[in-house]
């Protein structure tokens, strides 16, 4: 699709939420207007028609031009600075639509796809394409630093044929024309969204095509012609004074939110674990999510063609084919946590010191108010301040005890001195015994060891410890893949626990006090834990 020369982008600030199956999940909401911010820094990014966060380089978007441009992808930062420009040497770009990130044909690898699949010609008379393309390629490393480059210093970076596939694709039911491509990071799938309503239908329903990953990778380089299936029909148009249909599709990078767009418009499917893409949207054909997408009361993204979720699942982006709109949707939660967790940009640095740099002010502060076993006099005796952040690689905690007499003389007894104990159960499902997905850590006053008690997954596990007349300060950082949890997103929700040990004078423990718990049991009961909530 071609319209005006001058593209911007927009960023919306979305509650993603995917918890366990088993948990009450948080509504999503959007609050609205928006506020403006800026536009890209360079005019080679003339015709914004596909956007994607790239899932290794932290805090970088990929987009690309439509129709008339060579078979090349930007890398911008997320305030619109150019990073680099990346050309398919060999590839044609006949009419670029959008574009995804998501996984491929080798494990652990993301690739980039780019889908040369509009045919604006199949409603019109003219020539129609029988077949249109995807192209795959490894996700480039791109280089963000501080300060972003000059925009006219950005050479071109070349991929050659050896490095870039090409999978030839045919709209089931002969030619028609999308603008609208999405990778289903869960399963590898790829879904197309048709821009033509179907015929008669006074709903404006547009068909939803599926290419499984099996059959992506089985055709890729063979020059054979992949026939997708039509797995859905959705209606993604409201309010809008367009008739025009879909222009952009996303799914978060957790899997749990699926999003597709027209120009004025933006429509959102909520996802649980072990649901299909395609149930989701057949199932709920009008999006049960609606936002009309606005910056401020008189500005508008109208002319939004593409838009993407954050690679952290905490917002999303949308970019206009033309104005000078650059800006973002504050989000609302109602959840029924009893934590939140707060995403932090910039990891703290582990050494039991608490500094501005580190973001810790940022996050809500809770508090281990529940005696849970013996006798705790008063706070003086035994209490606790805690902080918690997390980002795409960690969580993070800081916990500040305030304890007047600290004790390390129990051995292996970890629980009989003075200590934290952090429960977390990675997928929320709260059973009554642990399993893999359960975890209890302890950090133990004065001892240089990190204990994990049921499974001992202590890898990449780092803290720190600091003393003062009154306690003492722990400092931890827990990789998300030691915890088991693969796409940590805003949303997601956690089993967890945070609890206290104190041990005046040597000998066994004195007293326990708990954030959550009412009793001493969560040691061997995971239901007895509270829920966090990434935020």
């Amino acid at each position: 699709m071609r319209l005006m020369k001058v593209s911007v982008i927009a960023l919306v600030i979305v509650t993603a939420i995917f918890g366990s199956s088993s948990a009450e999940a948080a509504s999503v909401s959007f609050e609205t207007p928006g506020t403006l911010i800026g536009s890209f820094n360079t005019d080679l990014i003339h015709e914004s028609s596909g956007l994607a966060a790239s899932r290794q380089n932290a805090n970088v978007l990929y987009t690309h031009n439509d129709s008339g441009d060579i078979a090349r992808f930007f890398a911008v930062n997320t305030s619109g600075n150019l990073l680099g420009i990346y050309q398919l040497d060999g590839a044609t770009a006949t009419d670029w639509e959008d574009m995804a990130v998501g996984p491929g044909p080798v494990a652990g690898v993301n690739y980039v796809y780019l889908g040369d699949i509009g045919d604006n010609s199949s409603n019109r008379n003219g020539t129609t394409r029988p077949n249109v393309a995807i192209y795959r390629t490894p996700e480039p490393t791109v280089s963000n630093p501080p300060t972003p480059p000059d925009p006219t210093a950005v050479t071109t970076q070349h991929i050659s044929s050896a490095n870039w596939e090409k999978i030839i694709l045919q709209y089931p039911g002969g030619p028609t024309n999308s603008e609208a491509l999405m990778v289903d990071p869960v399963t590898g799938d790829l879904f197309l969204v048709m821009k033509e309503h179907t015929d008669g239908d006074p709903a404006l329903k547009n068909r939803v095509c599926k290419a499984s990953k099996a059959s992506l990778d089985a055709y890729a380089d063979t020059g054979n012609v992949l026939t997708m299936t039509q797995v859905a029909l959705v209606t993604p148009r409201l309010n809008s004074v367009r008739t025009v249909g879909p222009t952009a599709a996303d799914i978060s990078p957790d899997g749990s939110l699926i999003l597709i767009k027209n120009l004025e418009e933006a429509f959102i499917w909520q996802r649980s674990p072990g649901e299909s893409v395609e149930s989701v949207l057949a199932g709920n054909e009008v999006a049960p999510i609606y936002v009309p997408v606005a910056v401020g009361q008189t500005l508008s993204v109208g002319n939004g063609e593409a838009a993407t979720f954050a690679a952290d699942g905490s917002k999303f982006y949308t970019v206009t084919e033309g104005g000078n709109h650059f800006g973002y949707f504050n989000k609302s939660v109602s959840s029924s946590s009893d934590l939140i967790i707060t995403h932090t940009d910039t990891p703290p640095t582990i050494d039991g010191s608490w500094t501005s740099v580190d973001n810790w002010g940022d996050a809500a502060a809770y508090q281990t108010n529940n005696v849970i076993n013996g006798t705790v006099t008063n706070d003086t005796d035994l209490s606790s301040n805690n902080r918690i952040l997390w980002d795409s690689a960690n969580l993070y905690l800081w916990l500040n005890v305030t304890d007047d007499a600290k004790t390390y003389d129990s051995g292996t007894t970890t629980s009989a001195d003075d200590s934290i104990e952090i429960y977390i159960d990675g997928d929320n499902s709260k059973s009554a015994t642990y399993g893999p997905d359960d975890f209890r850590y302890v950090f133990r006053w004065n001892d240089p060891a990190v204990y994990e008690k049921i499974h001992g997954a202590t890898t990449g596990v780092a803290f720190a410890t600091s003393n003062n007349a009154s306690g003492y300060k722990v400092e931890v950082k827990i990789p998300w893949s030691t915890l088991g949890v693969s796409s940590p997103a805003a949303g997601k929700q956690l089993g967890f626990e945070i609890q206290i040990n104190d041990d005046d004078d040597g000998g066994a423990r004195d007293g326990k006090k708990a954030f959550y718990g009412t009793d001493d049991t969560a040691w061997q009961n995971p239901s007895k834990f509270g829920t966090a909530e990434l935020q």
